[in-house]
């Protein structure tokens, strides 16, 4: 691939992150708010900011009990796989982390065929709504404002701690982390170093900004690279949505420009229940170049996964391709709504709209969104809703980043 210049593969979030079971606090900057339970809209921000993707968190928590299995989370996310970018259009990443906690069901038979399928056109306005807000509801919101900082953790995790002016339930420790639904927030890189990836606050244009950068492979000598955040050990967590505004830098269009077909860049990811569980099952939200010719555009793949309990391979239950645009070097609402079930229950909805306010839908379908054979689904357990997680065969390819010594904080 040719590399025109020094750029690193990197998004970020910064300004509010909001979670509440109505709709999006009136503090939050920037909106269309993404409001499955209904309530006002909020007026497009209007961004001058570059080296970032900002994000609020708005949506409906799911109902049921707390349950009585409040684990720790030891952090053992130990993904490892195949995959990557390649002429052949190979890859794909295996994920075998450990979650806790165990699934003791039986197969009920059920068919685990796969649904394909492709959604081509800009959104008519509606959106499948959740089921009505019942009485276990969260509130959480914060932005990445002063009095927000980021902790080293251990050697394959940071943790995020404080709080800011955005709301009255802001605090990342004593207002999110409280058991139910959610449990821990982490950033999780699993490898690695500062060099390789980061996770940061900084300034970027007066404003406070999250950033993720992968500069190179930070895991398993290099087969892959990773930065995400990760929200863990959550507790009947069956319905939640959350919004994103996204800016894609110019790493992406180096890869669009590249000779190879690339099927493994993951933005974000959804546990039902965690790898290497008897019901293992995924949610992945992936950029890919299906064609490997020069200057073919990215584009958006949704699919629902389950794990082989021999192999470890995921294997697809559905798969869907958008034919929305993957904007690079502007703004873009990213929107998420899942809904524990199963193929005649479950939901999940993303979509996206761009700088000109066209609202693209990626998918809106009814899918299952857990293990078609698990009898007792218990809700996403972990959720990635910022994920940087491609091949070491990729990275390889886009040539070390640009330091920020100047924007930390």
């Amino acid at each position: 691939m040719m590399m025109p210049k020094p750029v690193d593969l990197d998004f970020g979030a910064s300004t509010g992150t909001a979670i509440t079971p109505t709709t999006a606090s009136k503090t939050l900057a920037f909106g269309n708010t993404f409001n499955p339970c209904g309530g006002e809209e909020q007026p497009m921000r209007r961004v001058s900011a570059t080296l970032m993707i900002i994000i609020i968190l708005s949506g409906c928590i799911g109902q049921g009990g707390q349950g009585d299995d409040q684990v720790i989370d030891d952090g053992n996310d130990d993904e490892t796989g195949d995959g990557g970018v390649g002429g052949d259009g190979t890859g794909g990443g295996t994920d075998n982390g450990t979650d806790n906690g165990t699934d003791n069901g039986t197969d009920n038979g059920t068919d685990n065929g796969t649904d394909n399928g492709t959604d081509n056109g800009t959104d008519n306005g509606t959106t499948t709504q959740p089921p009505p807000a019942n009485d276990s509801i969260f509130t959480f919101t914060s932005g990445f404002g002063q009095g927000v900082s980021i902790l080293p953790y251990d050697d394959r995790l940071a943790d995020i701690v404080g709080a800011d002016n955005s709301s009255n339930y802001s605090d990342w420790q004593s207002d999110l982390e409280t058991g139910a639904p959610f449990g821990d927030a982490r950033f999780f890189f699993e490898g690695g170093n500062d060099s390789q990836r980061s996770a940061i606050i900084v300034d970027e244009d007066g404003e406070d900004v999250l950033e993720f950068r992968l500069a190179e492979a930070n895991v398993n000598d290099g087969e892959k690279g990773r930065v995400s955040i990760r929200i863990s050990n959550n507790e009947n967590l069956t319905r939640f949505g959350y919004s994103v505004d996204v800016k894609l830098k110019d790493a992406f269009e180096l890869i669009s420009q590249s000779n190879q077909t690339v099927n493994w860049l993951t933005l974000a990811e959804f546990w039902n229940d965690g790898p290497e569980k008897e019901f293992s099952f995924r949610i992945t939200l992936a950029i890919h170049k299906e064609d490997a010719e020069v200057g073919s555009p990215l584009s958006w793949n949704i699919h629902g996964q389950t794990q082989d309990n021999e192999t470890l391979a995921w294997d697809d239950v559905w798969e869907f391709s958008a034919n929305a645009p993957v904007p690079l070097e502007e703004w873009f609402k990213l929107e998420v709504e899942i809904i524990e079930g199963d193929n005649e229950s479950g939901h999940v909805a993303m979509h996206l709209t761009d700088q000109n306010g066209t609202r693209w839908t990626l998918i809106d379908a009814t899918v299952w969104t857990h293990h078609p054979d698990d009898p007792s689904p218990d809700g996403i357990q972990s959720f990635n809703p910022m994920k940087l997680y491609t091949s070491g065969a990729l990275l390889d390819q886009i040539p070390e980043g640009r330091a920020r010594p100047d924007s930390r904080r």
